[in-house]
């Protein structure tokens, strides 16, 4: 079943697919973390429904690229950008291990995290999920390979999968520029957090104020 939303504190709307994966906070927080230069061309992995592209026509983008292995989905992206009026994109039905492009200024993620022994019946949801189609490691080549130098990758993830990320970073040349958790007020420890960094620089890590979600 389709629905008409909005990206929560904008004017944006988009459709969204109940069999899909739709917007969640870490989509949501992600894309508020994103900061986008004049003219920068901009590639979401696994962009879905295109929400964290809309996020990135927030500001003065050269390009937005969307790449995703499920061809509903990018359809549905395509509505989207469509809906809100943007001409300046690209769209890739194939794994991002796979892509060919010319290198871009920034590339956006929110990954599947969830070990295969989780197992979701859905296979658009499954594909959104879990990382059998895209590991940590082969992402952050992929993003080593595919962006400029000094191209910035901003991400959300799991705290608890944190020392992982920057292991990837440190083989990939990638320094931490930017970092905040998220807390659930409920919880005593932070569940996600947000990350910049920046590809052929050495970290240099500005701790921002966590993010506290209250229920």
């Amino acid at each position: 079943m389709r629905s008409l939303d909005y990206l929560p504190n904008s004017d944006i709307y988009l459709y969204q697919d109940s069999e899909m994966f739709k917007i969640n906070s870490d989509t949501c927080f992600l894309g508020e973390f994103i900061e986008i230069k004049k003219n920068e061309v901009v590639l979401d992995v696994g962009t879905n429904n295109g929400a964290l592209l809309l996020y990135a026509s927030k500001f003065k983008y050269g390009k937005l690229i969307g790449v995703d292995i499920n061809e509903e989905a990018l359809k549905l992206c395509k509505e989207n950008l469509e809906l809100n009026k943007i001409e300046k994109y690209e769209l890739y039905c194939k794994r991002v291990q796979d892509l060919d492009i010319d290198k871009v200024d920034v590339i956006v993620c929110n990954p599947p995290y969830f070990k295969n022994s989780l197992v979701n019946d859905n296979s658009s949801l499954r594909l959104a999920r879990h990382d059998e189609s895209l590991s940590i490691s082969e992402l952050v080549r992929a993003c080593s390979r595919l962006l400029k130098s000094n191209g910035r990758f901003m991400v959300v993830y799991k705290s608890s999968h944190f020392v992982d990320l920057i292991k990837e970073l440190d083989g990939n040349n990638f320094g931490v520029r930017r970092l905040r958790f998220i807390y659930d007020s409920n919880k005593k420890f932070s569940n996600c957090f947000l990350l910049e960094a920046v590809k052929n620089k050495k970290h240099d890590v500005m701790v921002l104020e966590p993010i506290i979600v209250n229920h």
